[in-house]
């Protein structure tokens, strides 16, 4: 990142080239906004796989404890029936 801001300052402060062809004499910012753009739709991405992650576990971890309070609670009944 740091080497990217480096070349568009450079690029920034140095004089245009009036030979040089117009793809070259674009804007060099646009390069890092859409490096930018696209960083933040993969981190987008992340952030609900890992809501989708959390409400699957979260369905799981509840049918786990409700297992675990149905022996509990026939567990008990076998203590309390002796």
């Amino acid at each position: 990142m740091a080497a990217t801001l480096i070349h568009i300052k450079s690029r920034m402060l140095l004089p245009a080239d009036e030979e040089a062809p117009m793809e070259e004499m674009e804007d060099p910012r646009l390069e890092l906004v859409q490096r930018l753009l696209e960083y933040q739709a993969y981190k987008d991405a992340a952030t609900i796989l890992k809501e989708k992650e959390e409400v699957a576990s979260g369905s799981s971890d509840d049918r786990k404890r409700s297992s675990m309070k149905r022996r509990r609670k026939s567990s008990r009944s076998c203590i309390c029936s002796t």
